[in-house]
């Protein structure tokens, strides 16, 4: 099931507590616009969410020669098609590179994170992008100055070493 929580009202922006509040109890319920006495109650658990979703998507990625993975999903989604994945996928490294890699799953990252174990060298607040999701930017601004402090001969992604 898709929720669609911004087509009647603008719910993450004017009522993300009490949304965050019904996925906490698991469920909510929602009138019929048209008719006021018809009330729905809808499972919000990961299983009934999720699940059907997930291997909704899988089936169009499948039809379009695409695969879908998880990323740092507990949830076992194999039956929907979908396999645990990882950005830094250790034996997709080693079957391009046909090399062993001697490294180890990443213990920096969250428990169900299947990365092998790397160092990013980027910086946060950098990414010039915009996109609403991202957690590494907190504001327009400071990428702007960021990016201000940004040289192509330097040692640093956007900055300088002190001493």
């Amino acid at each position: 099931m898709i929720l669609s929580v911004s087509r009647r009202t603008d719910i993450p922006n004017h009522y993300a507590d009490w949304f965050l509040n019904r996925i906490r109890a698991g469920e909510l319920y929602v009138k019929n616009p048209v008719n006021a006495k018809q009330i729905r109650r809808v499972d919000l658990s990961p299983e009934a969410v999720i699940r059907n979703l997930a291997g909704r998507l899988a089936a169009i990625a499948g039809d379009h020669g695409l695969e879908i993975v998880s990323c740092a999903e507990e949830i076992d989604l194999e039956s929907e098609g979908i396999r645990h994945g990882s950005c830094i996928d250790r034996e997709l490294i080693e079957r391009v590179t046909g090399k062993s890699l001697p490294v180890k799953k990443d213990r920096n990252q969250r428990p169900a994170c299947g990365c092998a174990e790397s160092v990013d060298v980027g910086a946060y607040d950098t990414c010039p992008n915009g996109c609403r999701y991202c957690y590494a930017v907190r504001s327009a601004a400071r990428v702007r100055a960021n990016r201000g402090r940004y040289d192509e001969e330097g040692e640093m992604l956007c900055g300088e070493l002190q001493k």
